[in-house]
């Protein structure tokens, strides 16, 4: 759409960066409810999770330093075990509000529950 922006964030950049570059920004990193390194599983493109080092950054962080955005219309999340921390962080915690974020719609795709986390 005329006038929109995308930006997409995951740390498997194989063919991530090629799809998303097409379309918008591609950062390859995790968006976590903390920055630094950290162990991930990493889904591979055969199914399998392959535990890797991977980069991570707050989610506040990503909007408000990588991304410049304050304001977001719509927001896709697909997120997996580790990343489960975002949902209570962003719909309890009242995070985005202490950074003057407003994000109008949210869609969420939860990959992969474990119920023992």
């Amino acid at each position: 759409m005329a006038g929109s922006e995308f930006f997409g964030a995951d740390p498997v950049a194989a063919t991530n960066a090629d799809i998303f570059s097409e379309i918008g920004s591609f950062f390859p990193i995790a968006v976590n409810y903390r920055s630094g390194l950290s162990y991930s599983n990493l889904r591979l493109y055969n199914g399998t999770y392959k535990k890797t080092m991977v980069e991570q950054v707050h989610f506040t962080t990503f909007l408000t330093t990588m991304v410049n955005r304050s304001r977001i219309d719509l927001l896709f999340m697909d997120i997996e075990n580790p990343e489960y921390h975002l949902i209570p962080m962003i719909a309890i915690d009242n995070v985005l509000s202490e950074h003057n974020i407003v994000i109008c719609q949210i869609n969420v795709e939860v990959s992969n529950p474990d119920v023992t986390a």
